[in-house]
């Protein structure tokens, strides 16, 4: 399927959210009741149901990775695994952590390849091989599904899941650009 911006990656995972009601479009991107991503409302633009089938019909992508599977530890921490559009999953997970000043961060580990080809003894991605580095919405996608389920907006984001970020460094900038625009 063909992908709706290729410049940045936010606003395709945001434009991607599947629904059965009208969404808002703003500047490109799509706003959401439980996003903790705020647009102001003189640049919303609504967007029917029929107009979103319409698209694709004609091929573009419409909805987000689901998440497959999650794992809740003790200390709060959530680890998904995301099911992508090719079936292969890939893991990200989400830290909140509370200082002693009450001061909260919500820490999101992101994969940036599907498996890995290094294979380092340490490493238990590396012994499943690798299949294919993640183009820059689906890592994007990984920070939206952490702050879908902790309802509140990322603060810091660590390339320290499955993959090795180097070796898929375009797309890793390009994820790295669009989740630190400003007008996101």
């Amino acid at each position: 399927m063909m992908a709706m911006f290729h410049h940045c990656s936010m606003p395709l995972a945001r434009a991607v959210l599947p629904s059965s009601r009208t969404r808002a479009i703003a500047a490109m991107s799509l706003a959401t009741s439980s996003s903790p991503r705020k647009i102001p409302q003189s640049q919303v633009l609504l967007v029917p149901q029929a107009f979103r089938n319409e698209l694709e019909e004609a091929g573009w992508k419409v909805g987000r990775s689901p998440i497959f599977n999650t794992v809740v530890a003790a200390d709060g921490t959530v680890k998904l695994l995301l099911k992508l559009e090719d079936n292969r999953l890939i893991e990200t997970v989400g830290i909140p952590v509370e200082d002693d000043k009450g001061s909260a961060r919500l820490t999101a580990c992101v994969s940036s390849q599907v498996g890995c080809p290094l294979r380092c003894s340490f490493c238990a991605t590396g012994k499943g091989g690798f299949s294919r580095n993640l183009r820059s919405h689906e890592i994007v996608e990984q920070v939206l599904a952490i702050e879908d389920v902790f309802k509140r907006r990322v603060t810091n984001v660590v390339f320290m899941g499955m993959g090795e970020p180097m070796l898929n460094l375009k797309a890793v900038l390009e994820a790295h650009r669009c989740l630190n625009k400003h007008s996101i």
